[in-house]
């Protein structure tokens, strides 16, 4: 899977699709985010938690790396994507609280029947809640992980222009005051169609503020 890739593309939305939109996708994000959390987490325990030797070429003849070259570059994607897809998440669940009327309006349900998602659920219901974009404090051990893990990627082949967790907030904040300026016609939004591990990002606003879905 190419670390480059296309993460999706923008279209414009009236509010009303825009909820409507938000029901549709929302089990489709957080399946995203669930599985490839679940992955990068088995693969960091299996492969890089305590390993003396991650990836990159070996120095001695009996060093063999945990990962292979293709292993480390499809690490490398899944992170990249789990960061992206992780802010945006966090957005599109602050933006459904402020244009969904009722705090009632904002549950959905599951992708399909059987599929149980992580998410933020009503109590004593399987209904989700709100997205669970694993970034509160139980997620602090799974971040440190993670972190960790595209450090360990990192030293054998630098990725300059893939942030760091850290790096991705600080840009994800940027563009949300960076947007205020934007001049959309009110009742307007702007939808991200994604691929399968993609972006889900859009203006959504009602007083001309940026969100992203």
């Amino acid at each position: 899977e190419d670390v480059h890739s296309s993460l999706g593309h923008v279209v414009t939305l009236p509010r009303e699709e825009w909820i409507e939109k938000y029901h549709e996708m929302a089990p489709k994000i957080q399946k995203a985010l669930d599985t490839l959390k679940k992955e990068l987490d088995t693969e960091f325990k299996e492969k890089v938690q305590d390993k003396p030797f991650v990836c990159g070429e070996a120095t001695w003849p009996d060093d063999h790396p945990a990962l292979t070259p293709p292993e480390s570059q499809a690490a490398k994607s899944r992170i990249r994507r789990f960061q992206l897809l992780s802010s945006d998440c966090a957005m599109i669940r602050d933006n459904a609280a402020r244009l969904i009327p009722e705090f009632e309006d904002e549950q959905f349900f599951g992708a399909a029947p059987g599929v149980k998602l992580n998410c933020n659920k009503v109590k004593g219901t399987q209904r989700c809640q709100q997205l669970n974009c694993y970034r509160s404090s139980d997620d602090a051990l799974f971040r440190a992980h993670l972190w960790e893990f595209k450090k360990q990627i990192d030293q054998c082949r630098p990725e300059k222009d893939v942030p760091t967790i850290e790096a991705e907030e600080e840009l994800g904040a940027a563009a949300l005051v960076n947007a205020k300026k934007a001049a959309l016609p009110l009742g307007m939004a702007t939808l991200s169609e994604p691929k399968l591990w993609g972006r889900h990002r859009r203006r959504c606003e009602r007083q001309r503020v940026e969100c992203f879905l």
